[in-house]
């Protein structure tokens, strides 16, 4: 009887079952970070000693002079973008919708070419998303049956050990 092989054949069929399972849960766990509704990052100027009420009432409003004076304007500034994941999104006009089956918000107080330049800024980061999704489940898919396979073999290993001679 060959414990060695058995065990062997034991881990493999337990490794593809869990890195089939691993693969479907992170699947439907993560597909709102790469296919949900996001919203830019909004830059505040410094010297401005508004409170974060007012900040948001003239986000809401879309008052354009009054909302440059707020915000920095990112294709001035040509500033890499951040995207937030909106737990909830309300019916607004705002949302534009992507290739990929996500979305995202862009404030009103934008002019066109912000809009433009935000819009583009996050289509250009979808495979940084789409990335960092698939580093979670891999490593969630992968590094367990590795720690289970080290397990065994020292297992074996020390067994191997009480051998007569």
């Amino acid at each position: 009887m060959n414990i060695g092989r058995g065990l062997f054949r034991a881990w493999l069929v337990i490794s593809i079952l869990w890195i089939v399972g691993a693969g479907i849960v992170g699947y439907e766990d993560h597909s709102a970070t790469v296919r949900g509704n996001f919203s830019p990052t909004v830059v505040i100027r410094k010297s401005m000693r508004s409170t974060a009420e007012e900040i948001s009432k003239t986000l809401d409003a879309g008052n354009t002079p009054a909302f440059y004076q707020l915000v920095y304007s990112p294709s001035e500034e040509k500033a890499t973008m951040e995207f937030n994941l909106l737990n909830k999104v309300n019916p607004v006009a705002n949302l534009v919708s992507f290739p990929d089956g996500s979305t995202l918000y862009i404030p009103k107080g934008y002019n066109e070419t912000d809009q433009t330049y935000i819009a583009q800024q996050f289509w250009q980061q979808r495979w940084g998303r789409w990335g960092g999704a698939a580093k979670i489940i891999t490593l969630w898919a992968l590094v367990p049956p590795i720690a289970l396979f080290i397990f065994g073999y020292l297992l074996l290993w020390i067994g191997r050990g009480f051998k007569r001679s």
